[in-house]
């Protein structure tokens, strides 16, 4: 079932129903929105306003909005007119009264009439705020003002956008703080922070490395640590959280962690994102699968709710936990399987037979852990069966090209003799061709 977005207000309630295959945030009083690959507007009623006709399309930012089609980019109205005609490569928003535009691989400025104000001339460029833009030449980044004059020495490894007085700089892995003048307000230490943010209602966030998490199909995954500090680099909310935007309107959604179905670490899926206010109290709990900043007071999200299939309910039934739960930790990685039932059985001898080596005493030796996946295993298989012969029964497979116990329900692909086994702590690996 493919997901689809909708809105909430800033009580967590529902006010536009998820609807739409991609949204964005409102913006003077429009949000993009995506449906069968063509984007157009809403209004904050759900109501269509401008038709979904556009290859791309971006935020409306001081009454235009940049939109592309047949691969040039141009701007129209709130009406839907087009005010400037597709003619750029790449355009970016209009910010202070000038958008960014690119011609023939460089970077110049344009005003709302469509002239070019600032010649086509950077490698790279970005929009104006608090008067200057962040350009860069031959890898090193500075500061132009509205004239296109050089204002800040492009000497930067990085640089962030001016907000509210300050922007971040990086230079040799060390970030700092500067003001409009250039010079240095307060620096970071060297090797405390891996990611820096731009300062937004007072506080700007900082990343620090964190520990590493298990995928569902077994990959390392890296984080790093988010929290907060304010303009005299004070740390005002510590890193904790897994991830966070720049705070708008108050709040700012975070990514929070899940513990496991026995207390165990997350895994890397194990995440749900909800938001906190600026003394970093969680104000709408985390609940959704993927969410916005508040923008106009409303916030974009996912939540995946669906009626449990067969496999979450054998999980939930083997395991002695709900529906909810077992979809909470195992949806993603069911419906990867799922998306592919010609290759689930494959795929389930494929795991079981990594479980069977893994087993060998590489794996913890948590023995609840070790039953656990051993019943993920073989619930996985026996729900396949179901629904092969579910596919029969509707004509989608032919019988007699399965044998009796490819079709057996009560046949997984561990035996008990490997579950014995495995809660015993023993090698089930030197018996596994026999069992089969």
């Amino acid at each position: 079932m493919e997901s689809k977005y909708g809105f909430i207000d800033k009580s967590g309630k529902v006010v536009i129903e998820p609807q739409f295959d991609r949204v964005e945030d409102f913006s003077e009083g429009f949000a993009r929105v995506e449906k069968d690959g063509k984007l157009g507007y809403i209004d904050k009623n759900g109501k269509v306003v401008i038709e979904l006709q556009f290859d791309d399309a971006d935020l409306f930012s001081e009454g235009f909005a940049c939109v592309e089609k047949d691969g040039k980019y141009g701007f129209i109205d709130k009406s839907g007119k087009m005010v400037i005609e597709p003619q750029f490569d790449i355009a970016g928003d209009f910010s202070e009264g000038f958008a960014k535009v690119e011609k023939d691989g460089k970077y110049g400025f344009i005003d709302k009439n469509g002239k070019v104000v600032v010649e086509p001339q950077f490698d790279d460029a970005e929009p104006f705020s608090e008067g200057l833009a962040k350009v860069e030449k031959d890898g090193n980044w500075g500061y132009i003002d509205k004239n296109g004059k050089v204002v800040i020495e492009l000497q930067y490894d990085y640089v962030g956008d001016f907000s509210e007085g300050l922007a971040r700089v990086k230079k040799e892995d060390k970030f700092s703080f500067i003001d409009k003048s250039g010079k240095v307000v307060f620096e970071l230490s060297k090797y405390d922070y891996v990611n820096v943010g731009d300062f937004s209602e007072g506080l700007a966030l900082v990343a620090e490395d964190g520990e590493s998490t298990v995928s569902n199909l077994g990959f390392i995954i890296p984080h790093k640590m988010y929290g907060f500090i304010d303009k005299s680099g004070k740390v005002v909310i510590e890193p904790q959280f897994y991830d966070v935007l720049d705070f708008s309107e108050g709040f700012t959604r975070v990514k929070i962690a899940r513990t496991g179905l026995y207390g165990e670490p997350p895994r890397a899926d194990d995440y749900n994102w909800g938001f906190i206010d600026k003394s970093g109290k969680v104000v709408i709990e985390p609940q959704f699968n993927y969410v916005s900043a508040f923008s106009e007071g409303l916030a974009c999200v996912r939540k995946d709710d669906k009626e449990p299939d067969i496999l979450i309910k054998l999980f939930g039934e083997e395991l002695g936990q709900s529906d909810e739960l077992i979809n909470d930790y195992y949806g993603r990685f069911i419906e990867e399987i799922e998306d592919y039932p010609d290759d689930i059985k494959l795929f389930a001898e494929t795991l079981t037979e990594e479980l069977r080596d893994d087993y060998g005493g590489k794996l913890s030796e948590d023995e609840r852990s070790k039953f656990h996946y051993a019943l993920m295993f073989n619930s996985m298989t026996i729900a396949y069966k179901r629904m092969l012969k579910q596919l029969i029964k509707d004509g989608d497979q032919e019988e007699e090209d399965w044998d009796e116990d490819d079709l057996d329900i009560t046949k997984g692909l561990v035996s008990n003799e490997h579950y014995t086994k495995m809660l015993e702590g023993l090698d089930v690996h030197a018996g596994a061709e026999e069992d089969e």
